[in-house]
């Protein structure tokens, strides 16, 4: 698998598993935007949404070159994993589609779209640096 893009802003929480729960989810992908919060006080269990029209996703919950492994001389391209996490982010969002038509189509056999949703999920808790 070639390892190679010009991806520098990396995402922990991928774009399109935030994109399946945007505000806007008809927009493209670069203008889906999603709620965000800050924890005022754990203890009285105390948020404050940071804005009211949310945040776009392009930006939310990434940071630079997170995943990679080699910035190339002086170019844009980078060493990462982006490709081989984009084959999970694909798939979950084919399975979290399907899951949802066949839940509410009378719930036929699910099991193929939970175990690869676990999968990605757990690839997702493997990425998170928090």
């Amino acid at each position: 698998m070639d390892q190679s893009n010009t991806t520098k802003a990396q995402h922990f929480l991928s774009r399109t598993e935030q994109s399946l729960n945007a505000l806007n989810p008809a927009a493209s992908l670069n203008n889906q935007r999603i709620y965000s919060f800050t924890l005022i006080d754990r203890e009285a269990y105390r948020i404050r949404l940071d804005d009211a029209k949310g945040r776009n996703i392009s930006s939310n919950l990434a940071i630079d070159d997170l995943f990679s492994f080699d910035v190339i001389g002086n170019s844009r391209q980078r060493l990462n994993f982006e490709g081989l996490f984009g084959q999970y982010e694909a798939l979950m969002k084919t399975n979290t589609i399907e899951l949802l038509r066949k839940l509410r189509g009378g719930g036929s056999d699910i099991k193929k779209e939970v175990l690869e949703l676990f999968v990605a999920k757990f690839v997702n808790f493997l990425r998170n640096p928090y």
